[in-house]
């Protein structure tokens, strides 16, 4: 969580987004919208992930067993759908912004110049009670799983 009140993530010339991270934005806002949801959540934010195929986040997924199909059908029987579609540019939730901060301190914790699909999905790892959460563990996925799989994809990267 960022001291000064506002999201460390906000700042996009300290913390640049690599091409593939801001794609996931993109894409958890389409999964968003197509679940008629207000806001982007975790849940969205780990469809998105899935989505973005040439991330390290989809990799390790993928290597874990998480598909989209899966993970869609998943979110739809743990949150449903909204009353009406959304317009717009959409907000994240409050736990989709700890997901953001945890993902930014990820990339400085790694000396990282950038922030990747591989911190997005470390910063999801964070944030122990979203929808994206119970979303894996309903596909047999723990968090620990997760982190230690990304840690080791980003250890194999040249």
């Amino acid at each position: 969580m960022s001291t000064t009140g506002k999201q460390k993530w906000a700042n996009p010339n300290s913390y640049p987004f690599n091409e593939q991270a801001k794609r996931v934005l993109s894409l958890a806002q389409e999964e968003a919208k197509h679940f008629r949801c207000s806001s982007i959540g975790t849940e969205h934010l780990l469809l998105g992930l899935v989505r973005e195929h040439d991330g390290i986040a989809a990799n390790v997924l993928r290597t874990l067993g998480v598909d989209l199909v899966r993970a869609r059908s998943s979110v739809e029987i743990l949150s449903g759908h909204g009353e009406s579609a959304a317009v717009g540019e959409l907000s994240l939730t409050p736990r989709a912004k700890e997901v953001m901060d945890a993902a930014v301190d990820e990339a400085l914790r790694l000396h990282h110049g950038y922030v990747g699909t591989e911190h997005l999905l470390l910063g999801l790892v964070h944030e122990e009670e979203g929808i994206a959460q119970s979303v894996l563990g309903s596909l047999g996925v723990s968090l620990e799983m997760v982190r230690a799989k990304t840690l080791q994809a980003i250890d194999l990267q040249p």
